[in-house]
């Protein structure tokens, strides 16, 4: 079975709703709404490239494919976290981290 990571995903500018039409495709109990729209957790079992192009997010400069306007967008692997945050945002990472 393939590993399943967690990443961030978190529009910058303008692109919170270009993006969520994307996300909204991705099985709902491996994505987490961050507050405010500024992004989502996600679960998924590849590379953050790999999540990029499940998204529509050319994967190179250029590329053809891709989500029209394509969003600016940071994916980034949660390898290690700390902050403050709602509950259930926690227990949702916890329950779904790698054992």
């Amino acid at each position: 079975r393939k590993s399943m990571a967690i990443y961030s995903v978190i529009p910058l500018g303008t692109g919170h709703d270009v993006l969520e039409k994307s996300i909204k495709k991705l099985p709902e109990g491996d994505v987490y709404e961050l507050n405010g729209k500024s992004g989502w957790l996600v679960r998924f079992p590849g590379t953050s490239i790999e999540l990029c192009s499940s998204l529509g997010l050319p994967t190179k400069r250029g590329e053809a494919g891709a989500v029209q306007p394509t969003p600016a967008v940071l994916v980034s692997a949660l390898v290690g976290y700390y902050g403050f945050g709602p509950r259930d945002m926690w227990e949702w990472v916890k329950t779904r981290e790698e054992p």
